[in-house]
């Protein structure tokens, strides 16, 4: 998707090899970012089957 926005317009123009990494150093807030555990009743309550029996009875 980067390459299409960047050649929009302009023949003959690419992305570098290394351009993934000089944008993450340009803009910090954008690089991955480690998740957190769920605990074991936030894990248990995305079950389908107890989502279908809550919503059910709501």
């Amino acid at each position: 998707m980067a390459e299409v926005i960047v050649t929009s317009g302009v023949k003959d123009r690419t992305l570098g090899k290394n351009w993934m990494t000089r944008v993450l150093r340009r803009h910090p807030e954008f690089a991955t970012k480690l998740g957190t555990w769920l605990d074991r009743q936030r894990a248990l309550a995305s079950n389908l089957v107890v989502l279908k029996d809550y919503f059910g009875k709501v």
